[in-house]
């Protein structure tokens, strides 16, 4: 293994694919930056990034290196128009482009594995690379990358996509997914070799950042609120149905998040006579994300489907027990009766009941409540470093 000595310690030195890298993507690549960024001496990897960067989004940000992380952006065809939405013609434009780069690299530098995070189209780059270089080749499963099933080119619905994802697959040399949900529809979608180990490696946030001081309300509001990128997968149009029809007096929904559904779901808040009762506060900085979530008593979330949901994990510590649609990796995260509870997606009966009887049967919101916060420990960044990092380096 050709790893790099320093102060006694052999470093491996990795060279990693990903597509989406902040201040471009979602919660996926928010946690990357948050894992590379939290690498230390002590986990024995050293890693060059390779990920897509276009000037419009760049402008006004610098990326933070460390003496564990190089970043290394490359371009694409035809940019992204949104830091959060990517394109068609863009996501298959980026292999080229960082192919070339990481030859250029591997000329200078002697890698000891191939790491891609995301299967489309990070796994290409580094399935090709690994193959081209004869090095092992990681790959982490993340969800998006595999089913998006309100989108009308995920890769489940797409041959094309479906056989890269395959390929991608069945030729690495170790894989992971970031909850049990993403490994079953892996095996479920796609003809992978039965055979395939596939590690389930949970994501995490940096709880550093979260303010969770004690907050001295005046009122008696019972206040939900949720936290997403307003689109038709997260299915706010259900979750504003379901609040109308719980129709519980003194209440408030807020929504923070920014996205092609913001003008739709303010007309149908105001169609319904909820202006007084439904804050939108579009895109937030953390300091007033955590504001919002420490000055509320419900975090809700409708979505058709969460690979993961890192926005569970912010609500969570913030001592907030959870209402959601028992459709993805939230069941990694959210026990009923514990810390939350599940429904049916798209039933607005069943969201309102759980609304209703947060606020009615205050013994039953207590004991979720009780357990929230500590039910969000697992999922540090602390942990979720140590775990990806020794899947890096098994």
């Amino acid at each position: 293994m050709s790893t790099e000595s320093k102060k006694g310690r052999d470093f491996k030195r990795v060279l990693m694919f990903c597509y989406e890298y902040p201040p471009l993507g979602g919660g996926g690549s928010d946690f990357v930056r948050d894992f590379l960024e939290g690498l230390t001496q002590e986990h024995g990897l050293k890693v060059d990034l390779i990920c897509y960067g276009s000037t419009k989004h760049m402008q006004g940000f610098k990326d933070k290196e460390t003496e564990f992380l190089k970043i290394y952006r490359v371009g694409s065809w035809f940019p992204r128009k949104e830091r959060a939405v990517t394109n068609i013609i863009g996501l298959l434009g980026f292999p080229f482009f960082a192919l070339v780069k990481s030859f250029f690299m591997n000329l200078t530098t002697k890698y000891d594995l191939v790491y891609s995070f995301f299967t489309v189209p990070s796994g290409w780059c580094g399935m090709i690379h690994s193959l081209l270089f004869r090095k092992d080749h990681y790959v982490s499963v993340i969800g998006g990358d595999i089913y998006k099933p309100t989108k009308k080119y995920s890769p489940h619905k797409i041959a094309l996509f479906g056989w890269g994802v395959k390929v991608v697959i069945n030729l690495a040399h170790r894989v992971s997914s970031i909850s049990n949900d993403v490994k079953n529809r892996l095996f479920q979608f796609y003809p992978v070799r039965r055979e395939t180990k596939v590690d389930v490696l949970a994501l995490g946030k940096p709880y550093g950042l979260i303010n969770t001081d004690e907050v001295v309300r005046t009122d008696n509001e019972f206040r939900f609120v949720s936290l997403a990128r307003l689109d038709s997968r997260k299915r706010f149009n259900i979750m504003i149905d379901a609040f109308a029809k719980a129709d519980i007096p003194n209440s408030k929904l807020t929504l923070m998040g920014d996205g092609p559904e913001a003008d739709g779901l303010k007309k149908q808040v105001k169609d319904l006579g909820l202006t007084d009762k439904v804050d939108f506060l579009g895109f937030v900085s953390n300091e007033l994300k955590y504001e919002t979530l420490n000055n509320s008593d419900c975090f809700v979330l409708t979505s058709a489907h969460e690979g993961f949901g890192l926005v569970y994990l912010e609500g969570l510590r913030c001592g907030l027990p959870v209402i959601s649609t028992d459709n993805g990796g939230v069941r990694d995260i959210v026990q009923e009766g514990y810390n939350g509870t599940l429904t049916e997606v798209d039933d607005v009966d069943a969201i309102s009941e759980a609304m209703k009887k947060f606020v009615e049967d205050g013994k039953y919101y207590q004991s979720l409540k009780s357990n929230a916060y500590k039910s969000s420990a697992p999922f540090s960044i602390e942990n979720a470093v140590d775990r990806y990092a020794q899947f890096l380096n098994s």
